[in-house]
């Protein structure tokens, strides 16, 4: 996990999955992107082969796939509940 890091991750929407979640949840590609590149708190999965990104505006998960970076899903905070924002609140306060 890292902690307010900066992973510089560009995002690609290649994946048929994401479209829909976009669709459903109203979320732009640059709100993803933007997630991303504003996160506080990345946690890898699969050695690193997977990533979630967590934002104050909300949540992005890609994948490594061909050497590039695909987006699977994202939310926005709204869509996560008050545990959200407790992990928030508690990762700015070991904001260093």
């Amino acid at each position: 996990m890292s902690i307010l890091g900066n992973e510089n991750v560009p995002l690609s929407l290649s994946e048929f999955q994401i479209f829909d979640r976009m669709l459903e949840r109203n979320i732009t590609s640059d709100e993803l992107q933007e997630y991303i590149d504003y996160a506080l708190a990345i946690f890898n999965q699969w050695n690193g082969k997977r990533k979630l990104f967590i934002s104050e505006k909300g949540a992005s998960v890609v994948m490594l796939r061909d050497n590039e970076w695909i987006c699977k899903t994202g939310m926005r905070y709204t869509d996560c509940g008050e545990n959200y924002m407790a992990i928030l609140e508690v990762l700015k306060r070991w904001k260093k």
